[in-house]
């Protein structure tokens, strides 16, 4: 149930983390499985995907941080924060590739406008050696693919 009801934009910046697993993994054992019955279970799974509340879903309240060392609480926290990244940019730049697709533009130049649009902060800079520039270019051509598999429910 936590894995078909969680939002959508939060599985993607899981995947992207590659903590999918890890996250279920985490969830279950410190907020479901401590409870014997079923019903029990299913109170938990529903409080925490937000489905009794008004507030919604919040990632962060899914995460016992009592139980992490220092490192582990810094991966986290860096995961947090890609989850809140997706959350506001991923239907924006998901706007961005159906009205390039509706237009009939190519891959390429779907790929350019998301990036000068969406990802310049993952860019290099003129301030960047050269080493880092090809760092930086890998790795926003890796998230721009990865976007686009997730448009193209490829993920």
């Amino acid at each position: 149930m936590l894995r078909d009801r969680t939002p959508k934009v939060v599985i993607f910046a899981l995947k992207w983390c590659k903590v999918t697993d890890a996250w279920l993994d985490h969830v279950y054992n410190n907020w479901i499985w401590i409870y014997k019955s079923n019903e029990e279970r299913l109170k938990a799974t529903r409080s925490l995907l937000g489905l009794d509340s008004k507030e919604g879903f919040k990632f962060e309240d899914t995460i016992l941080w009592d139980n992490f060392t220092e490192d582990e609480t810094k991966r986290w926290k860096a995961i947090v924060t890609w989850v809140s990244w997706f959350s506001k940019n991923h239907a924006y730049i998901q706007n961005t590739y159906d009205i390039s697709k509706k237009c009939g533009k190519n891959i390429t130049e779907i790929k350019l406008k998301i990036i000068s649009e969406h990802l310049k902060d993952f860019c290099p800079t003129n301030k960047d050696n050269q080493k880092e520039r090809e760092r930086k270019n890998i790795y926003v051509n890796k998230l721009c693919d990865f976007l686009i598999n997730s448009f193209e429910n490829l993920i």
